[in-house]
């Protein structure tokens, strides 16, 4: 187990083209227990404590440019930048090859240094903003969707919200190069954004969550604003008219959003606490419960499990054998279990069959059945031999199955993460003992939070569908 103050020593390594910064000695890992944060020239990689052998807080990275990003130092402080340039000169000098004189020794980079710092024990706010954000990112493409003990899932449009906020705080805006992160991030929210505003400023946000909301629309706002000229929308203006009454309303809900606003009542929120107890605590009713496999697919039937990395999130029953199939006399039968966000409009999804000793899977289109709480398939099989696994997948473009071991291991790491994800809800609990009933106490009004890892709730948590607390 690594001990906390040991991340302040951060070892540098060049590996091919990439610098890599390990603290620690953690190398940086980009899978479903380590999210991933694009920066600029590189990537940085978070430790959430779903994996026990990485620390909640760990910020791991790497670079592939010639010289070093800004981000570097604004995560990991100067001594570290410092090393790092002497480790990309010492490989230049390298790369030149030897000396005139022949009986000179060719430069060799060191293969690795570590630079003690403070990164750490005594973190920046743009270290807290980009970890924040990376944990913020692994909710919105992973948060499991397990129907048979379901958990709250956060709200995707406040949570899209809230990123984009971190995105324009501290000094984050330097770490991600030309165009930024914050248009990305609000891809399919922005419509929402208004809407949301007007929420708010009508009251119907509860005193946990009203300061907050208040501080990251008006960033967002004002981000959509920037750029426009507000004289340019006065009717004379060769714009539309359309448009111009819109981008008004823009402005006129940021300056609103600076002022006081009304907010619910604590005996309105108890009420609707005690509505939504189930809904926090659970995340769906017990007529969520997951259905069991239709007639046709016998008790002796096998079971595989839904891999988060091929499937959209949200999408399908993400408990360990959710994935019931049999394949008897060449007669292929699948289903997999609809998770209660799913919505209707469904993606495209298909199971990938592999069978023994074969590289190659048949491909079987899934189609929901008549209750619309499960996707099915029955396909005689032109194929012989004994099926291996059934891979749902419902992305574009996705990577190859897991197979044998690997798979065992993808099971292992999605129950991790979705045993993190529980707990990260009941922190929602904690969250809300602490503050209730005191009004005037809730979220601060700063997104980002005051240390690297200490379970401060996010908005989407607290408010919208899953949470009960509606705007």
């Amino acid at each position: 187990m690594i001990h906390v103050a040991s991340l302040d020593d951060v070892a540098l390594r060049l590996d091919d083209g990439e610098l890599l910064i390990a603290p620690g000695g953690i190398e940086p890992r980009e899978d479903l227990m380590h999210p991933s944060l694009p920066v600029d020239g590189g990537r940085l990689c978070a430790g959430l404590g779903i994996d026990r052998d990485v620390p909640a807080g760990y910020l791991g990275g790497g670079f592939d440019t010639d010289e070093v990003p800004l981000w570097v130092e604004l995560v990991y402080g100067h001594e570290v930048v410092t090393a790092a340039r002497d480790l990309l000169a010492a490989r230049r000098a390298g790369s030149r090859g030897p000396a005139s004189d022949p009986a000179a020794p060719i430069a060799v980079p060191p293969p690795a240094v570590t630079v003690a710092t403070t990164w750490f024990s005594r973190p920046s706010p743009t270290a807290r903003c980009l970890h924040r954000m990376a944990e913020g990112l692994w909710m919105r493409r992973y948060w499991p969707s397990p129907v048979g003990s379901p958990i709250a899932r956060p709200d995707r449009d406040l949570l899209a919200v809230e990123l984009a906020s971190l995105s324009l705080r501290a000094e984050a805006p330097e770490c991600f190069g030309p165009g930024g992160l914050t248009g990305v991030l609000l891809d399919g929210h922005a419509a929402a954004v208004p809407e949301l505003a007007r929420r708010v400023l009508e009251g119907r946000a509860d005193e946990t969550s009203q300061r907050r909301l208040r501080v990251i629309l008006r960033d967002v706002l004002a981000w959509l604003c920037e750029g426009q000229d507000l004289e340019a929308v006065e009717p004379d203006a060769d714009r539309e008219r359309g448009d111009a009454d819109e981008l008004l309303e823009l402005y006129s809900l940021r300056d609103d959003l600076a002022h006081s606003v009304p907010a619910r009542g604590w005996e309105q929120v108890l009420e609707e606490i005690g509505r939504a107890d189930v809904a926090l605590a659970a995340g769906a009713t017990a007529e969520d419960e997951a259905p069991g496999p239709p007639a046709g697919v016998g008790a002796g039937a096998s079971r595989d499990s839904v891999d988060w990395e091929v499937n959209a999130p949200g999408l399908l029953d993400t408990d360990t054998g959710a994935v019931v199939w049999s394949a008897d006399d060449g007669e292929l039968r699948v289903t997999a279990p609809l998770a209660p966000s799913a919505g209707r409009a469904l993606p495209h999804a298909y199971a990938r069959v592999y069978f023994e000793g074969e590289d190659l899977p048949v491909l079987v289109d899934l189609h929901p059945d008549a209750s619309g709480r499960l996707l099915m398939a029955h396909e005689t099989l032109e194929r012989s031999g004994r099926v291996e696994c059934v891979d749902v997948v419902s992305v574009p473009r996705p990577m190859p199955a897991l197979r044998g071991p690997e798979r065992a291991a993808m099971v292992r790491d999605q129950e991790a993460a979705t045993e993190w994800a529980r707990r990260r809800t009941e922190d929602v609990y904690d969250f809300l003992e602490e503050t209730f009933p005191y009004e005037g106490r809730g979220l601060p009004d700063d997104p980002v939070p005051e240390g690297l890892a200490d379970g401060e709730p996010w908005v989407g948590q607290l408010v919208g569908p899953s949470g009960g607390l509606s705007l």
